[in-house]
C-alpha cells in the first residue's frame, strides 16, 4: 500500500502555486475551511452552552418529563421574558450550527426532522402547563414567542 506524498501548508506544489492546505494519506484537508468551520462550531457551541447555563440558573423547575412540581411557579424573567422555551432555542441553535459547520446536506435533513419533533413537544408542554400551572395561561399572553422573537 503506497502512501500519498505529504504537502505541507505554504509549500509550493508542482505547478508553482502555494498550497493553503495539507494532503495526507487521509485525503485533502483544506486548513482554512477547517479553521473556519471549527471557529463557527466553537462559537455556536459556546453561545448555546452559555444559554443553557443561564436557563438553568433562572429555572429550577427544569425536568426531562413534562409536569408540574408541587411548589412550581411561572418563570418569566431573563430569557423567559423574551421567549417561552429558551432551552429549546439554545438546542435549535446548536443543532443548526452542525449542518453549516459540516457543510453537510444529510445533517441539514436531520435538523429538518428535529424541528417538528421539538415543535410537538413544545405544544404538548404548553398544554400541560396551561392546564396544571397557575399563571401559565397569562404568561402565554405576555410572552408571545415560543423559540425565537418574531419567528415562532
Amino acid at each position: 500500500m503506497s502512501r500519498a506524498p505529504s504537502v505541507r501548508e505554504g509549500e509550493l506544489v508542482a505547478d508553482g502555486r502555494q498550497r493553503n492546505s495539507e494532503y495526507t494519506n487521509l485525503g485533502h484537508i483544506d486548513t482554512a475551511l477547517f479553521r473556519s468551520a471549527f471557529a463557527k462550531f466553537a462559537a455556536g457551541f459556546l453561545v448555546s452552552y452559555a444559554l443553557y447555563v443561564e436557563i438553568m440558573r433562572e429555572n429550577a423547575y427544569l425536568s426531562q418529563t413534562v409536569g408540574v412540581q408541587e411548589v412550581q411557579r411561572v418563570v418569566d424573567t431573563g430569557l423567559y421574558g423574551v421567549v417561552r422555551h429558551p432551552m429549546y432555542s439554545a438546542t435549535v441553535c446548536l443543532f443548526l450550527s452542525m449542518p453549516v459547520v459540516l457543510g453537510s446536506l444529510s445533517s441539514f435533513v436531520i435538523m429538518l426532522v428535529y424541528l417538528p419533533i421539538i415543535a410537538k413537544r413544545i405544544r404538548n408542554e404548553e398544554a400541560v402547563l396551561s392546564r396544571d400551572l397557575e399563571g401559565y395561561p397569562e404568561y402565554l399572553e405576555r410572552v408571545r414567542w415560543r423559540l425565537f422573537p418574531h419567528v415562532w
